[in-house]
C-alpha cells in the first residue's frame, strides 16, 4: 500500500473486495439545508426540482480532493469502479466520460459530508420519514 493513499485501498488485493457502504445509516452530521414548502409543492407537481448551494462552500475543496484521488489514473485501483458514459466500445482508448459507481465503496468519507446530510433530509422532506439513500455516483466532467 502507498503512503499516498488516504482510503488505504492497497489493503485489498481485488478492489471487488471493498465493502459496500451501508448508505441507509442516518448522517453524523445535522443537515443545514432544508426544503421550502414551495420547493417541495413544484418537486410534487413537476417531478423534479433544482437546488441551489446543497453544500456548504467550504466543503466543495474537500469533496474535490476525493474526486481528484479516485479519478487520478496513477491510483493503483483508479480504474476498478469506472464505467465511460460516452464509451464507443473502443477498449484502446482512454476514458471519455468516467463514472464512478458508489463511490463511498472507494472513499467512506464521503459518506460523512455535510453534502450528503443534507440530499438525505431532502430525500425525505420530499418522500416521507422513512426514504432512505442507496447509492451514490461520480462522474468527472
Amino acid at each position: 500500500m502507498k503512503s499516498s493513499d488516504p482510503f488505504k485501498l492497497g489493503a485489498f488485493a481485488d478492489p471487488a473486495q471493498l465493502p459496500i457502504p451501508d448508505y441507509a445509516l442516518a448522517s453524523p452530521l445535522a443537515p443545514t439545508h432544508r426544503l421550502t414548502a414551495a420547493q417541495i409543492a413544484f418537486y410534487h407537481a413537476h417531478g423534479y426540482l433544482a437546488v441551489d448551494a446543497v453544500m456548504p462552500a467550504a466543503e466543495v475543496a474537500h469533496i474535490r480532493a476525493i474526486y481528484d484521488h479516485l479519478f487520478d489514473p496513477s491510483h493503483p485501483h483508479a480504474a476498478a469502479g469506472w464505467q465511460d458514459l460516452a464509451a464507443t466500445g473502443d477498449t484502446g482508448t482512454q476514458p471519455a466520460l468516467p463514472q464512478i459507481l458508489q463511490p463511498a465503496k472507494f472513499a467512506p468519507a464521503l459518506l460523512a459530508t455535510q453534502l450528503v446530510a443534507n440530499l438525505k433530509a431532502m430525500m425525505q422532506q420530499l418522500h416521507g420519514p422513512d426514504t432512505k439513500m442507496v447509492g451514490d455516483h461520480a462522474i468527472n466532467k
